[in-house]
């Protein structure tokens, strides 16, 4: 008998309150005692981890979920990292009430 090859899947999942290496590391362990996880990698710029699994199984998301959410951390979905503002003027809006508020004091 030939014995079949799985093929890796991979997952993409945004992890939301990380600030330092240390909750990198946290995350990583936490999804690295999953059964089936192949390889993790999780990017604290990005705030988002990738998660190699041996096969896909349909429990793999609510797993994966569940360990982030245990270490201490919000497991964001893919969709909405994709839906977040990223417009010329999405972050100017704090800037523009400093503004208006300074002016006076300038003048």
């Amino acid at each position: 008998m030939e014995q079949q090859q799985s093929i890796p899947v991979v997952c993409d999942i945004g992890v939301g309150g990380m600030t330092c290496a240390s909750c990198v590391a946290r995350v990583e362990k936490a999804v690295r005692r999953l059964p089936e996880v192949a390889d993790v990698s999780v990017n604290l710029a990005t705030e988002s981890a990738r998660v190699v699994w041996h096969h896909a199984d349909e429990a793999n998301d609510a797993r994966l979920r569940r360990a982030i959410r245990d270490a201490g951390y919000e497991p964001v979905s893919a969709q909405h990292l994709e839906q977040s503002p990223q417009g010329v003027w999405s972050g100017f809006f704090p800037v523009g009430v400093g503004l208006v508020l300074c002016a006076p004091l300038v003048l």
